[in-house]
């Protein structure tokens, strides 16, 4: 059990300073804690990211935190690579012809895979090729690229896109 006492925590019964406790016991405390808006939260994961080099100001909500901090604590990251595969539909030849992997909606992607390599992310995405279908009244574009984001500071990123391999036009 771990509670929160100013600058320290008591872990197991021992009270020691926040500085001094194990990360694996921190991360525990995070995850244990019965909500966010609690004032201790913060002094602890601002310690965390101290340890592991994040940036605890680039994070909007504590959930997305605490996720960069397991992740790159279990030794995945610090950058996530996830090989996405988005489906769009254009009303015109032009619009295609504009619309890149950072257009698309969220409800639009799926994930295939989330990998902590880019070497492993682009060896996955070469199994794909990006498309662009033309069934009449409208264009499909079906692409698959990969997103990287940087688990330090929550930024987010179009790193490679599958070559285009069908495109009706």
């Amino acid at each position: 059990m771990i509670i929160y006492e100013g600058n320290t925590v008591t872990i197991n019964g021992e009270e020691i300073a926040i500085n001094l406790a194990e990360t694996k016991d921190l991360l525990k405390y995070l995850d244990d804690a019965p909500s966010w808006d609690m004032p201790e939260v913060e002094p602890v994961a601002k310690e965390l990211c101290d340890r592991l080099d994040v940036n605890f100001d680039a994070y909007e909500s504590y959930d997305d935190l605490y996720d960069a901090l397991a992740a790159i604590n279990a030794g995945k990251g610090p950058v996530e690579y996830r090989v996405c595969a988005g489906n769009h539909e254009c009303h015109t030849k032009e619009e295609t012809q504009e619309f890149g992997a950072a257009d698309y909606r969220p409800h639009e992607v799926d994930v295939l895979g989330v990998y902590y390599s880019k070497d492993e992310a682009l060896k996955e995405l070469s199994r794909y090729g990006s498309m662009i279908l033309d069934y009449g009244h409208y264009y499909r574009i079906e692409m698959y690229y990969i997103e990287s984001h940087d688990l330090r500071d929550d930024y987010w990123d179009i790193e490679s896109e599958a070559e285009m391999v069908r495109r009706e036009d």
